[in-house]
């Protein structure tokens, strides 16, 4: 994914499932506006740190990515008011 993607500021869904994402810019916590993000069905090992900084994100969609449950649970106390759906 390109980091040209944080100029989409007021975007508030982001549908990237089954894209064999490896990894998630930094940048993608400027979309600030972001309520729907679904990741699923992709590759992701590991989350930006920033995501922490998405606090209007209500749905995340991280199902069927090798994630360890840990790295899970810390975004989930991050983000208190995010549905966060992972299947370890």
């Amino acid at each position: 994914m390109p980091e040209s993607i944080a100029k989409l500021q007021n975007l508030k869904s982001l549908y990237l499932s089954q894209n064999q994402i490896t990894t998630l810019p930094e940048s993608i916590a400027q979309l600030k506006n972001l309520k729907d993000l679904d990741l699923s069905h992709n590759q992701l090992n590991t989350l930006p740190e920033s995501l922490e900084q998405l606090q209007k994100l209500k749905h995340l969609d991280l199902r069927h990515n090798p994630l360890q449950a840990q790295e899970v649970e810390k975004l989930q106390k991050l983000l208190p008011n995010c549905r966060i759906r992972f299947v370890e």
